[in-house]
């Protein structure tokens, strides 16, 4: 698999991106009206998930599931 990046050379980001398999599938990828550092809405990071959606708490560190 082969990568090529386009970066800004002002903001130092990437532009566009294209992934090559093996196989000669290629997918590539164009980012345009990038903004550096924008606020985020606090709300970007809830989950408002189904009250019959079972929820578990994963400490990968200990090694255990729990309920939240």
């Amino acid at each position: 698999t082969r990568m090529t990046l386009w970066i800004d050379r002002y903001r130092y980001l990437p532009v566009r991106v294209r992934y090559c398999e093996p196989s000669g599938d290629t997918t590539a990828s164009r980012f345009e009206h990038l903004r550096a550092n924008g606020p985020i809405p606090r709300d970007r990071y809830e989950l408002a998930l189904p009250e019959d959606v079972p929820v578990k708490v994963v400490d990968l560190a200990r090694g255990r599931v729990s309920a939240p």
